[in-house]
């Protein structure tokens, strides 16, 4: 028996992804095309074309938080030479104050001439970030370029798509 492929499917009604919602920062049209690209060839889980757009929807539904992470992953701003990072603040209050000894020439009993007070406050930052010294430049570098390649957003979800959707078979 042979089953349709999700590109014949596509073909067939191109509004088969119309329920996919993905977070902002990842585009939708892209997610299709690299799943089309990637797992169109595999036969399609539902032969029915309505219950795959049902099931395409609900699937992105259930996936918005692993969906969110990723877009975060895409755009997250860090150093791949930097293996360290800590950052301290610190704010601080001090209350200080003294009398002036010197008493009145006419008096027994001491009596300050003046009296006075204050107080400091500051904050402090510390950011602190480089290599601690376990890993050089170049193998820190080469490790990035592994993480890049390996490491694409796009196929991520196409590869989640064809786990819940597609046959596997080659």
């Amino acid at each position: 028996m042979k089953k349709i492929t999700l590109i014949g499917m596509y073909n067939y009604d191109n509004a088969l992804f119309a329920r996919l919602s993905l977070p902002e920062g990842l585009e939708a049209a892209t997610a299709i095309n690299t799943i089309l690209r990637e797992k169109g060839e595999f036969p399609a889980l539902y032969a029915d074309p309505d219950f795959m757009k049902f099931a395409i929807g609900t699937w992105s539904d259930e996936n918005q938080m692993t969906f969110e992470h990723l877009a975060k992953l895409r755009t997250a701003n860090y150093d791949p030479l930097s293996n360290y990072e800590r950052t301290e603040e610190e704010e601080a209050e001090n209350t200080g104050g003294g009398e002036n000894l010197v008493s009145a020439f006419n008096s027994t009993d001491y009596q300050p001439s003046s009296k006075d007070s204050s107080t400091t406050s500051g904050k402090r930052k510390l950011h602190a970030y480089g290599n601690i010294g376990m890993t050089t430049n170049a193998q820190m570098m080469l490790a990035e370029k592994k993480v890049v390649e390996r490491v694409n957003v796009y196929r991520i979800i196409a590869d989640m798509f064809a786990d819940a959707f597609c046959i596997k078979v080659f």
